[in-house]
């Protein structure tokens, strides 16, 4: 898009070109999004504050999810599913990071796994999310990795 305006309202995630010239909008929706990571493997995910079924999900180009604003990028553009009924608690999930880096220090247990920052309830979540072979996606959720509040008592 050279020269097009574009409306980045509600909960949108938009690309610049490396020349600063054309901007395109390339997901829309979560409720809140606090969290957005790209991963050593070239694949995105985002996390959302509200914690309402999206905990952690894939952010692939052409995504849509229910949420603020509930507005599709394109007419024809089908909602992500819930991808799990769990919730981790908290309504200001802010930050993730994944279990990932070059030397492959972390042990196997921990491939996959999605570390959410949770201030509301003092912990740092862990879920397993792993795409699978025939393009689905599952989400678990594993205990917290770390817990203030149980520390405490």
């Amino acid at each position: 898009m050279s020269d097009a305006k574009v409306r980045i309202d509600f909960s949108k995630i938009a690309r610049f070109s490396l020349d600063s010239k054309r901007i395109e909008l390339v997901n829309s929706g979560l409720n809140n999004i606090w969290g957005y990571k790209l991963r050593g493997n070239g694949q995105w995910y985002g996390i959302e504050a509200n914690d309402l079924g999206f905990s952690i999900v894939p952010m692939e180009i052409g995504t849509g999810f229910p949420g603020i604003g509930s507005e599709r990028l394109r007419s024809y553009q089908p909602w992500m599913p819930e991808l799990h009924k769990f919730r981790v608690g908290g309504t200001g999930i802010s930050g993730v990071a994944f279990a990932d880096d070059l030397e492959g220090t972390f042990p196997e247990e921990w491939k996959d796994v999605a570390f959410i920052a949770n201030p509301i309830t003092s912990s740092i979540n862990a879920v397993r999310i792993v795409r699978n072979s025939d393009g689905t996606v599952t989400a678990e959720h594993l205990p917290d990795f770390f817990n203030l509040r149980r520390r405490l008592v």
